[in-house]
């Protein structure tokens, strides 16, 4: 989910859910473990989290990926009351807490992260405080989504470059906030040891998506 003014007044919008969905068709399932643990640190209600859940097994099934092994556990964090009541319903563990406060063990398979949208005095932009807390729990190899506005992706293309490969961009169609807010999802596999051959030109291709959309 994604707080689109600021912290303080805690608007909320959630997560587009049928582009939630559409993830599925970018991911190869046959890469993924059989035991998924996913994350989602700005859980809002657990909707997109659960719909991002469905849409893989179903996938998973559909191509016969599935097997009696297989199985999914997903766990939010939400820091309001109200929504992390909701999401408490729908997610297999929920923490109603502040992300920056707590200590979480790594080993999860995939995350995703459509965090609040905002300045931060530190770290140029909120996004990027929550990306850099969030990416160390992903398993090496493990799988990211991160939804941000697309120029913001600036402020996070260097750390993006030198710890992931397999960059995607995608801007879905039909999303109104992809339309209002200009975001985008990226979807991206933690690389292991150093930072990948070719992060100085992944970097510039993210760069080069910022500023002109011709890259997917």
């Amino acid at each position: 989910m994604a707080r689109l003014k600021s912290q303080m007044d805690m608007e909320y919008v959630p997560t587009h859910l049928p582009s939630a969905a559409e993830l599925a068709d970018l991911i190869d399932v046959d890469g993924l473990p059989d035991r998924l643990l996913m994350l989602d640190p700005c859980a809002g209600e657990g909707d997109a989290l659960k719909t991002l859940e469905a849409a893989i097994l179903n996938k998973r099934e559909t191509e016969g990926a599935l097997d009696c092994e297989a199985r999914s556990e997903t766990y939010g964090v939400e820091l309001d009351r109200n929504r992390a009541r909701a999401a408490r319903k729908k997610l297999d563990n929920l923490a109603q807490a502040d992300f920056f406060n707590m200590l979480i063990s790594d080993g999860f398979n995939i995350l995703f992260l459509n965090p609040p949208y905002d300045y931060d005095p530190d770290y140029r932009r909120l996004e990027h405080r929550f990306l850099l807390k969030a990416a160390p729990l992903l398993n090496f190899g493990g799988l990211l989504v991160f939804i941000v506005p697309r120029h913001e992706l600036r402020v996070s293309a260097d750390f993006l470059a030198r710890n992931f490969s397999e960059l995607r961009i995608w801007q879905p169609q039909g999303n109104p906030d992809a339309e209002r807010f200009n975001q985008i999802f990226l979807t991206a596999r933690r690389y292991a040891g150093g930072h990948p051959s070719g992060a100085a030109d992944a970097k510039r291709k993210i760069l080069e998506f910022v500023e002109d959309s011709g890259w997917r």
